[in-house]
């Protein structure tokens, strides 16, 4: 018997069983899918394309991140030297000397250095070289803070007659050591030193003797000091600062970079001689100075405007290549200036050169 689709049969044993046909599936429409609107294969696409993501959402989340990363860095850091451990230490030392002019060699690369005369009446400190060096040392163990100031004595050693000191001694600090350190030395008046600053900051005043400057980092300043003899400075960087400095004998400037600032005057039968490479170099002299003037530039800017004398310029407008002449009406004057300019800048001008003077502004209202 048939009912429907559905047909009975018997299987070897006489027992009618069920029979079910497929199931009817209608044909492909005109467009290749499904009849009532499903795909090919049989099942319905339900779910839409994903959008893109914009470009700054992945770029400003890794930037969030990199900032947690900072501040979780930082936060580390600052908890060590939040609990860290400080220890400090004075200490003076000395050697005798027994010539006049002595040579003092410094190398620094300290926190800060003042180099000063021995004071009058001291007899302590008389005839000697003397070295006062404050030290503080930061580091979470005292224990390792401790020992960096017990293993670097700042102590000066006399070598075939010359007094050197070295303000930086290798004492195998680690990344967590912080040391700040400030170093006073004490020379004679007409010692001749020869200063090495690479870090930090260093002073010099009141002395008279010739000098030696290697400065490539930091801030030097020299203060009240008179230049005799023949003294060199170079600055490969940093800043030089030179005040009410007096310049007698022979003083050559070489700068390589970094800047110099020079606020003096010339004595008698002096020779200024000042290479610039780099950098910048300003030298102000007072308006009466008798000194004849020869400058070349092969490079950078060169100006040496506002002089009384007969300097005359030659170049291209507003770069002076060559310049000669005197800075005065004295043509008689034995004192010499040479400067070479090969690049940066280089201005020799009148201390007293008053300020340019710009548009007038508007009138001021009436008063009421």
């Amino acid at each position: 018997m048939r009912s429907g689709d559905e047909r009975m049969t018997r299987d070897g044993a006489g027992e009618p069983q069920a029979d079910w046909a497929p199931p009817f599936i209608p044909a492909d429409d005109a467009g290749g899918g499904r009849a009532g609107g499903f795909p090919s294969g049989g099942r319905a696409n339900i779910a839409a394309a994903p959008s893109p993501i914009a470009w700054y959402v992945p770029f400003f989340g890794r930037l969030l991140m990199l900032m947690a990363i900072g501040l979780l860095i930082a936060a580390f850091f600052g908890g060590i030297f939040g609990i860290s451990e400080t220890v400090s230490k004075s200490t003076e030392s000395s050697v005798p000397i027994t010539i006049s002019n002595p040579i003092v060699h410094i190398d620094s690369a300290v926190s800060k250095v003042r180099v000063v005369p021995i004071p009058a009446g001291d007899a302590a400190k008389a005839n000697a070289v003397t070295v006062v060096a404050d030290t503080e040392v930061r580091h979470f163990s005292r224990f390792l803070a401790q020992r960096s100031l017990d293993v670097a004595p700042l102590t000066p050693e006399v070598r075939d007659g010359e007094v050197y000191i070295d303000t930086q001694p290798d004492d195998g600090e680690d990344f967590f050591f912080e040391r700040n350190t400030d170093v006073t030395v004490y020379v004679p008046a007409d010692a001749a030193l020869d200063l090495r600053l690479r870090f930090g900051s260093a002073r010099v005043t009141g002395l008279t003797g010739q000098m030696t400057v290697d400065l490539s980092g930091g801030t030097l300043r020299l203060v009240d000091v008179t230049l005799n003899g023949q003294s060199r400075l170079e600055v490969h960087g940093g800043n030089f600062d030179l005040v009410n400095v007096t310049l007698n004998g022979q003083s050559d400037f070489l700068v390589n970079g970094g800047n110099i600032d020079l606020d003096g005057t010339l004595g008698t039968d002096t020779a200024l001689n000042v290479e610039v490479n780099g950098g910048n170099a300003d030298i102000r002299l007072p308006l009466r100075t008798d000194a004849r003037l020869d400058a070349t530039a092969d490079g950078g800017s060169l100006d040496v405007e506002g002089w009384s004398g007969g300097v005359r310029t030659f170049g291209d407008p507003g770069v002076n290549r060559i310049a000669n002449g005197y800075l005065s009406n004295d043509q008689t004057t034995t004192n010499r200036i040479t400067l070479r300019l090969n690049g940066g800048n280089l201005s020799l001008r009148p201390a007293t050169l008053p300020a340019p003077s710009g548009p007038s502004g508007p009138p001021a209202p009436p008063a009421r």
